[in-house]
């Protein structure tokens, strides 16, 4: 079979860049005012773990299970550095025909999500792991933890993980992507 001088189309990734993830991110933040001002006028003051004791007991019998989270951030952490080091060892290799292929930058977008998302879950296992106090966890109207840090690990990782998923994976448009990454934030943010 012969082949034809002509090259194969590369699929070209459209990732949200600058100002569309601003607007996502404004999204989020407005939602998250008006969700506080709203629980403010409706419930009165979001109350803190600490100062309920009902909630505190409940997040002393939780403490118990930190180990878990101490193996999650021995996982996520080998799992975090083996993507970081085959993502430094990609782009060093790649770096020499950057300028020359079209759209070859973009092959390094879903590892740098990857590696983001990662992170933050350490950083959130980390805070159930070696926090003596419940400081990130709010008081819910049956005084029970609402674990914040989890919510806003939410808030961080979704959104990634919709664009690894629309953008990158599905070749979708950021304008299909868009929709459904905003009312998601939204979601979480009222299910807080």
């Amino acid at each position: 079979m012969a082949m034809s001088g002509a090259a194969s189309p590369m699929v070209q990734q459209d990732v949200p860049k600058g100002k569309k993830v601003a607007e996502w991110a404004l999204w989020t933040i407005a939602t998250i005012a008006i969700m506080f001002g709203s629980a403010e006028l409706l419930f009165g003051s979001i109350r803190g773990c600490a100062g309920v004791e009902s909630c505190v007991e409940a997040f002393t019998f939780d403490i118990e299970k930190t180990q878990l989270n101490c193996y999650a951030i021995v996982g996520l952490s080998t799992a975090f550095i083996l993507e970081l080091v085959s993502l430094h060892f990609s782009y060093e290799s790649a770096k020499p025909v950057l300028g020359l292929v079209n759209g070859l930058d973009n092959t390094f977008v879903p590892p740098v999500l990857l590696c983001v998302t990662l992170f933050v879950l350490i950083l959130e296992n980390m805070v159930f792991a070696f926090s003596d106090s419940p400081w990130f966890a709010a008081a819910s109207a049956a005084g029970m933890p609402v674990y914040t840090s989890i919510y806003v690990e939410w808030l961080i990782n979704v959104p990634i993980l919709l664009v690894l998923a629309g953008s990158c994976a599905l070749h979708r448009t950021v304008r299909e992507v868009k929709r459904p990454l905003i009312i998601t934030n939204v979601y979480i943010v009222f299910a807080w």
